[in-house]
C-alpha cells in the first residue's frame, strides 16, 4: 500500500495534524504447492475482477486523518477505519478466487501509523543504568515494544539512527491452548503470529525528522492434533519520496493544541 501524507498544522507542542491518502495498493496471494494465485495492481487495473479482493478494492483512495505528537505516538485518527467492501457482481475464475478468498483483511491503517511513526527513537544511545524504552504499539493487536539504540546506518540514502526491536512481553513460543477450537487455517494462522514474539528494526533519519525504514517479522510453529502450522508475518515500511508545501490556513480543527 502506498500511502501520501501532507501535513495540515503543527502545534506548539510540536504535534502535527496529517491527511492521508491510499494512493495505491498492490495484493498478491499464492496458495501452494496447486499454483492457485490472486493478484491486483491498482496501478495497473483500477478493480481486480475478483471478488476476494473487494476489501483491498474499498480501501483504495480513502483519505483519513491523524494527529501524531512530537514523540511518534497517535494522539487521534478520523475517518481511519477502512470502507466496508461493494457487494453483488459475478465472481473471477474460480483458482483465483480460492486464493483471494484467502487473504487476510487489510492490515488497520493504525497499524500502518505506528510503523511510520512510533520508531521515532527516545534515544541514540544506550542508557546508563536505565531500561530501553518500552512503548505500546498497535500491530495485530496492542503489545509492548522494547527499543535498543543499535548505532547509525545510512538506508536509502538517509543516515539515519537505527534501533533494534522486539515484543517485551511475548514469549518466543505459543501456548496452543489460546488458539480457539475449530478455528480455520487464516485464523490459526493469524492468532500464531499474534501471539509470538516480535523481532525487527527501525531506522529513523534525525536530520529530516521522518522514518525512512521500518521492519518486523512474527514467525513461529504450533501443532493442533495431526496438523502443525508454520505462521510468518512481516511489516516493512519505506519511505519513497519527501516533499514540500505551504501549510493551508489555520483553523480551529487543525490546531492539534487546541
Amino acid at each position: 500500500m502506498t500511502l501520501k501524507a501532507l501535513v495540515l498544522a503543527v502545534g506548539d507542542d510540536g504535534a502535527g495534524r496529517i491527511r492521508f491518502v491510499v494512493e495505491a495498493v498492490h495484493v498478491d496471494t499464492r496458495l501452494e504447492p496447486n499454483g492457485e494465485r490472486g493478484e491486483w495492481d491498482s496501478r495497473k487495473d483500477k478493480t481486480s475482477g475478483l471478488l476476494g479482493f473487494r476489501r483491498y478494492e474499498a480501501i483504495l483512495n480513502h483519505t483519513f486523518e491523524a494527529t501524531i505528537n512530537a514523540d511518534g505516538s497517535i494522539r487521534d485518527t478520523k475517518n481511519s477505519e477502512w470502507p466496508a467492501p461493494k457487494t453483488g457482481g459475478k465472481p473471477g475464475k474460480e483458482r483465483d478466487e480460492r486464493a483471494a478468498g484467502m487473504t487476510h483483511d487489510p492490515t488497520p491503517a493504525r497499524t500502518w501509523l505506528n510503523l511510520i511513526f512510533w520508531c521515532a527513537p527516545e534515544v541514540t544511545k544506550a542508557p546508563d543504568g536505565k531500561d530501553y524504552p518500552v512503548r505500546k504499539m498497535n500491530l495485530l493487536d496492542e503489545e509492548l515494544i522494547h527499543a535498543h539504540p543499535d548505532g547509525t546506518e545510512t538506508v536509502l540514502g538517509y543516515p539515519s539512527i537505527k534501533s533494534r526491536l522486539h515484543s517485551s512481553d511475548r514469549e518466543r513460543t505459543v501456548d496452543t491452548k489460546k488458539i480457539p477450537a475449530g478455528s480455520d487455517h487464516n485464523a490459526v494462522a493469524l492468532k500464531l503470529a499474534e501471539l509470538t514474539r516480535k523481532r525487527g528494526h527501525a531506522w529513523f533519519s534525525a536530520k529530516t525528522g521522518c522514518a525512512v525504514k521500518t521492519e518486523l517479522k512474527a514467525q513461529t510453529e504450533g501443532a493442533f492434533g495431526r496438523n502443525r502450522y508454520s505462521s510468518t508475518y512481516e511489516w516493512t515500511v519505506l519511505l519513497k519520496d519527501r516533499g514540500t508545501a505551504p501549510l493551508p490556513p489555520p483553523s480551529a480543527e487543525d490546531t492539534p493544541t487546541k
